[in-house]
């Protein structure tokens, strides 16, 4: 049986952890170290991924040696995103501490090629993390630039057909970001949960992101077979809760203790 993961998301604008929904409105909460030190149990969640949510957007980048202050006094896998366009930003992202390094833009504009990715870096140290809106006619659509900008894969390939081709070339891992659940404290629908469940039929390990500290929502997408979810909300605003939810699932799933 496979591990169920959960992952704790924190989004930064500068050395800030920010909370908006949808991508708008984004709230400062706090300076990102002094957030972190107040979650001093690190092992509430089995990795942090921390995204720089408006770097494509205003071509800014995570702070190299804030990074690595964090990484030295975190002891779960870290993962960071936003605003990475080159390999020497991957280098030295790596270099700080980050164990993985996400890409959305990156790799849907193809900046840098996902074959030199895997080449350079590894196939486990690329995370595809898309974000997505499922329209109401069902269409999978991906966005870049904070969620501003509608972007269509190369040759115009379905969700499925994209996410399928770059499995092929070696991906490993997608962290799928649903835009209109983010934040906001609401069921999935059933249109988007049936396209989800038909994107868990790529032999993919996937994550999913968007009020999934709702019991039916993770439990309808770990019944589907993702590898786990992604919260935000809860880590910010009721972290330690998060062990309740870790022991909601270890009920029907495996999961780290």
């Amino acid at each position: 049986m496979t591990t169920k993961r959960i992952i704790a998301k924190i989004d930064i604008k500068g050395n800030k952890v920010i909370k908006g929904k949808r991508f708008e409105g984004l709230r400062v909460i706090e300076d990102l170290d002094e957030f972190l030190s107040k979650r001093n149990d690190d092992f509430i969640a089995d990795e942090i991924y921390i995204n720089n949510i408006t770097g494509s957007l205003y071509d800014t980048h995570i702070d190299l040696d804030l990074l690595k202050f964090i990484c030295r006094n975190i002891h779960i896998p870290i993962t960071v995103q936003g605003g990475i366009n080159s390999i020497e930003e991957i280098e030295n992202l790596l270099e700080k501490g980050a164990c993985r390094v996400a890409l959305n833009s990156a790799i849907l504009q193809n900046k840098i090629p996902i074959e030199t990715l895997f080449k350079e870096f590894g196939s486990q140290a690329i995370v595809f993390s898309p974000s997505i809106r499922v329209e109401n006619n069902g269409d999978i659509n991906f966005y870049i630039s904070a969620g501003r900008e509608l972007i269509k894969p190369a040759h115009n390939l379905s969700a499925y057909d994209y996410i399928s081709s770059l499995c092929d070339k070696g991906l490993i891992e997608v962290l799928i970001r649903l835009i209109d659940f983010d934040g906001v404290n609401k069921k999935v629908n059933d249109i988007t949960l049936s396209k989800l469940k038909i994107m868990s039929k790529i032999n993919i390990d996937t994550i999913i992101s968007g009020s999934m500290h709702i019991n039916y929502n993770y439990e309808n997408i770990l019944n589907y077979g993702f590898q786990g979810i992604a919260l935000s909300q809860y880590y910010i605003y009721n972290y330690k809760d998060i062990e309740n939810i870790r022991k909601e699932i270890s009920r029907k799933w495996e999961v780290r203790k």
